[in-house]
């Protein structure tokens, strides 16, 4: 990373941490300022203590004694209540700011198209981006500690210096070797991460193949328990393996400059002698010198070692203010108004995911009136999910228009589309919260209605008889664990109790039974006469309450039509239908 990136992304933290928590950076400040006032104070009572001893021996004065072990006792309390107070400074400061950069990474997340989840370089970028947060407080914290110690450090050497100035000089020539060791260090280290960060991330998913609940269960029954654990190791063993070698390198350089450190202090210590032998300092001073070189070369040793671990972080630390910075890649269409009135029109829609070869959706051709209950069919992988989120502005269209009430829906104003749109998923969100926050959360600005939160569990199916309200879910944390099909009339509970125009299903009843599945979507097709639907289905039987039925085979709508049109014609939802159809004959 270039130096102006490095330095700009040290910057960037701290302003904003400054900008974030101003009453705790004072209270740093104040405390700092304590540090660099009591370590002189220390030193030169220290200093005058030990040139009192011979006056003790020689004429029995004790009259300036007890003033100078006040003054190094005073000193010594300030410095235990300045660390006292520190430390709680610090820890709080550094978990709020780790708070406030995760929370940005939420916001941001939540700005990005849905698209961008389908790409796999997006999860990578995601992961450094979420590591580099935490990168972020620690060089915050690095630098809080780095302008302490530099502070003490000064009065150190001002102190030592005004003893001899070759004690300081020496202390500075052992800290060279750490700064060249430190540059090393920082580049190695950058190109580890860089190596093997798909690597780690491929590491940790299989581990979750034979920790994770929702694994463990097909793992187990399949025996590819062992499988997973070999396909596991093998990348633990190369990720751990490339990461020894950088640390052997490391580990070598260490030993050498640990060496090098060792002589420049023998080297300090034997001027302290030198100078002590020749009156240069009294036994005072002597023993100020050896304490203070100590002192002097831990201090360097800490900035140092503070500037290392620093610039390491802010390396990384990159990674989040660039995943904070990212522009925002929609897919643009002209934001021209249509003079038609129809609800929602798609004008030669089509869409294909990132790092896709095929588009998932191609030429659509659709116009939905308002109120229309209109049902897609099809085979997997036909295009179906895809188009009911282009439907909803989770995806934008890679090339085509898209018109919601005679707006073309643009980068502006999709957002627009979520607050008057519910859904039902496949994958369905299963929340460890009680059974009330599961459905409410749907709709944030209502979550206080009983009465609809009633409504909406009735409408569902799902039996509140058996558990309480606010009955904490999941055995995650110690909660009731329902069944699929529960967990499923939850969500369309949670979809229900959302206020909408448009409601998407998406194979909304795959965990639930026919005949409840059927009694569900009569009640809802009754209820939302007024609202428009779109239901992905591959029960055919349920495609029969729509208005309208899509056939989409690879991506393009083949046939449209009721379902008495679609039989009439002998195409491929008549032999879809004829072939599920055999299924309950049997």
């Amino acid at each position: 990373m270039r130096r102006k990136q490095l330095a700009g992304s040290i910057l960037k933290t701290l302003i904003q941490c400054i900008g974030t928590m101003k009453i705790q950076f004072i209270l740093f400040l104040l405390a700092i300022f304590l540090f660099v006032f009591v370590s002189p104070l220390q030193m030169y009572a220290q200093n005058s203590l030990f040139d009192q001893i011979p006056l003790i021996f020689s004429h029995g004065d004790y009259r300036n004694i007890y003033k100078y072990m006040a003054i190094f006792c005073l000193s010594q309390v300030l410095m235990f209540i300045n660390e006292a107070a520190v430390n709680p400074i610090f820890e709080y400061t550094s978990k709020r700011f780790s708070f406030v950069l995760k929370q940005n990474i939420t916001g941001k997340l939540d700005e990005l198209p849905v698209e961008y989840f389908e790409d796999p370089a997006f999860y990578d970028n995601m992961q450094k981006a979420a590591q580099g947060a935490e990168n972020a407080t620690s060089v915050m914290m690095m630098s809080f500690g780095m302008f302490a110690n530099t502070l003490i450090l000064l009065s150190v050497i001002a102190y030592l210096s005004y003893l001899n100035p070759f004690l300081s000089l020496a202390v500075f020539i052992s800290q060279i070797p750490q700064v060249i060791k430190m540059l090393f260090d920082t580049k190695v280290n950058q190109k580890l991460r860089d190596s093997t960060i798909n690597l780690q991330r491929r590491c940790n998913y299989l581990e979750k193949t034979f920790t994770v609940k929702e694994y463990y269960k097909d793992t187990l029954l399949t025996g590819a328990g062992l499988y997973f654990f070999n396909s596991w190791k093998a990348l633990f063993e190369s990720f751990t393996g490339e990461k020894c070698r950088t640390e052997k390198k490391i580990r070598l350089y260490d030993l050498i400059v640990a060496g090098i450190t060792f002589l420049c202090g023998l080297w300090a210590f034997l001027i302290s002698v030198y100078l002590f032998i020749n009156d240069r300092i009294t036994v005072g001073g002597f023993s100020v010198a050896i304490t203070s070189v100590a002192l002097l070369q831990a201090q360097l040793g800490n900035i140092i070692g503070i500037i290392n671990i620093a610039i390491k972080n802010s390396v990384l630390a990159a990674d989040y203010y660039a995943f904070m910075e990212m522009k925002v890649q929609w897919a643009e269409n002209p934001a021209e108004d249509m003079v038609s009135e129809q609800k929602i029109h798609l004008e030669d829609v089509s869409f294909k995911y990132p790092n896709s070869v095929h588009e998932a959706v191609r030429n659509i051709n659709l116009t939905i009136a308002e109120k229309e209950k209109i049902a897609v069919v099809g085979a997997n992988g036909a295009g179906k999910t895809t188009l009911s989120k282009i439907i909803m502005g989770l995806l934008m269209p890679t090339s085509g228009r898209m018109y919601h009430n005679n707006k073309n829906i643009t980068t502006d104003n999709c957002r627009e589309l979520y607050k008057s749109t519910s859904a039902v998923f496949q994958n369905f969100g299963r929340y460890c919260m009680s059974i009330y926050d599961n459905v409410v959360i749907s709709d944030e600005m209502n979550s206080q209605d009983g009465e609809r939160f009633k409504e909406a569990v009735a409408f569902s199916g799902f039996p509140a008889e058996r558990y309480l309200r606010d009955a904490l879910l999941g055995r995650e944390f110690g909660g009731l664990e329902l069944s699929g099909g529960e967990w499923q009339r939850l969500a369309i509970a949670r979809a229900y109790f959302r206020k909408h125009d448009v409601i998407v299903f998406d194979e909304p009843t795959a965990a639930i039974d026919p005949v409840m599945e059927k009694e569900i979507l009569d009640k809802f097709l009754l209820l939302a006469k007024d609202k428009t639907v779109v239901l992905i289905t591959h029960r055919l039987g349920s495609a029969r309450l729509a208005d309208r039925i899509l056939v989409m085979e690879e991506g393009r709508i083949i046939e449209e039509g009721s379902h008495e049109q679609l039989l009439a014609t002998d195409g491929t939802y008549s032999a879809m239908f004829r072939d599920q159809a055999q299924w309950y004959q049997r």
